[in-house]
C-alpha cells in the first residue's frame, strides 16, 4: 500500500487527480446502480404483499398504505406510460394496476440488473469521469443532450486545468481576500 502511494506522490497531482477521478467514477456507477436495483427490488416486494394480501382477502390499510407511499420510487423505474395508483381507486382496481405495474416492474429488473453488470467495466467509469461536469450538473436536476454535454464537459474540463495551472495564485488571492475581510 505504500508503494502505491510512493508512487502516485512520484507522479504529481495530475496524475493523482486523473487517478483517483477514475477510481471514484468507476465506484460511483456501480454503487448508483445497486442502489436503483435495490429500489426496485423493494417496489416488487410492496406491489407482491399488496397483491397477496388482496388475494387472500385481507384488505388491511398498512399493506395498501405502504404500497401508495413507496409509489413515487415506483413510478420514476416504471415510466409515465405506466399505470397510476391513487388513493380514489378501491381495493379491487388497485390490484389490477398493481398487477400491471409488477409486470412492468420485473422488465425495469432485467435492464437495471444489466445496466449493473455493465457498471463493472472500466470502460464507463472512464466515460463517466471525462462527463463528470455534466454528471454535477445532473445531480441539480439539469440535464443535457449530446452535443451540449459534450461541450459543457469540454469547458468544465478546460476550467479545471487552467484553475491547476494558477492553482498558488488563486490560493494568495483567496488568503489575501480573506485578511483583508478579518481587518476590516
Amino acid at each position: 500500500m505504500q508503494s502505491i502511494q510512493q508512487f502516485l506522490n512520484e507522479q504529481g497531482i495530475v496524475f493523482q487527480v486523473l487517478f483517483y477521478g477514475l477510481a471514484f467514477s468507476y465506484g460511483y456507477n456501480i454503487v448508483t446502480n445497486l442502489f436503483r436495483l435495490f429500489q426496485i427490488w423493494k417496489g416488487i416486494i410492496r406491489l407482491n404483499c399488496y397483491i397477496i394480501a388482496y388475494s387472500k382477502k385481507r384488505w388491511q390499510r398498512w399493506t395498501r398504505k405502504r404500497l401508495l407511499n413507496y409509489y413515487p420510487i415506483i413510478s420514476r423505474h416504471t415510466g409515465i406510460h405506466s399505470e397510476c395508483l391513487k388513493y380514489d381507486d378501491d381495493y379491487p382496481l388497485l390490484c389490477q394496476k398493481s398487477v400491471k405495474i409488477l409486470s412492468d416492474l420485473f422488465s425495469e429488473k432485467d435492464r437495471q440488473r444489466h445496466r449493473f453488470r455493465a457498471s463493472f467495466s472500466p470502460i464507463l467509469g472512464t466515460k463517466t469521469f471525462i462527463t463528470f461536469p455534466v454528471v454535477i450538473l445532473s445531480w441539480f436536476n439539469i440535464r443535457l443532450n449530446g452535443k451540449h454535454s459534450f461541450l459543457i464537459s469540454a469547458i468544465g474540463w478546460t476550467i479545471t486545468y487552467f484553475l491547476g495551472m494558477f492553482e498558488s495564485e488563486i490560493k494568495g488571492l483567496i488568503l489575501t481576500l480573506f485578511e483583508n475581510l478579518i481587518q476590516t
